[in-house]
């Protein structure tokens, strides 16, 4: 998945949102295989947005950085 992920990042004509918050979500995919990439894209597009944490009733979405889980 994160290989299919890159090569759309690098295929002219294929624009994201914010390209850099879907490096970042596949760098924690990387450094945190337990969390899914939909755990990490929305923690990443907090951090760009400049939030100092991101909320999650998911316990695994939780062990990201910056992720606090509201019990």
């Amino acid at each position: 998945m994160t290989t299919a992920v890159v090569a759309m990042l690098e295929t002219p004509g294929i624009e994201f949102e914010h390209a850099p918050t879907v490096e970042e979500a596949l760098y924690l995919f990387e450094q945190y295989p337990s969390a899914d990439f939909a755990d990490c894209l929305p923690v990443a597009r907090a951090t760009h947005l400049g939030h100092d944490r991101f909320l999650t009733f998911d316990a695994v979405a939780a062990k990201l950085p910056r992720a606090e889980l509201v019990h």
